[in-house]
C-alpha cells in the first residue's frame, strides 16, 4: 500500500536539527551513542546494560566512545548536567536530552513507521 505523502512532514523540514547536530559534534563529543540513544529516545528499557549487555557489546565498549568520554560508565554517562546550550526537550540529563531531541525528529518525519535500528 502507498503511503500518501501529504500526511508525512518532509525530512528536509528538520534537516537543519541534524545539521547542527553535526556540526555542534565537530567542536565537542555529543552525548549520542549508537545503542543508548536509540533506547533513551524512544523511551525503552533503559539500564546499563544498553551500555554494555551481558555478553559484554555495547556503547559502553567502544573503544573511541570511552576515549571521547573519559571512560565513563553508565551512571556517568546519564548523569551529565543538562548545559544552557543543550537542545530544548525531554530529560534531566545531557544524554536523554539529546537522544530525545534527535529521535523526536526522526519520528516526526516518519511517521506510521516502526523504528528500528
Amino acid at each position: 500500500m502507498a503511503s500518501n505523502p501529504a500526511t508525512h512532514i518532509r525530512p528536509s523540514k528538520h534537516s537543519g536539527v541534524v545539521v547542527g547536530l553535526f556540526l555542534r559534534g565537530h567542536r565537542e563529543p555529543l552525548p549520542l551513542f549508537p545503542g543508548l540513544s536509540h533506547a533513551l529516545g524512544t523511551k525503552q528499557n533503559t539500564t546499563s546494560s544498553s551500555w554494555i549487555d551481558n555478553r559484554g557489546d555495547g556503547d559502553g565498549n567502544d573503544e573511541w566512545i570511552q576515549v571521547a568520554f573519559d571512560d565513563a560508565d553508565f551512571h556517568t554517562i546519564t548523569s551529565l548536567a543538562v548545559r544552557d546550550d543543550d537542545p530544548e526537550g525531554e530529560g534531566d540529563d545531557r544524554a536523554t536530552r539529546y537522544a530525545t531531541h534527535l529521535w523526536d525528529i526522526v519520528k516526526q518525519s516518519s511517521p506510521g513507521t516502526e523504528l528500528k535500528l
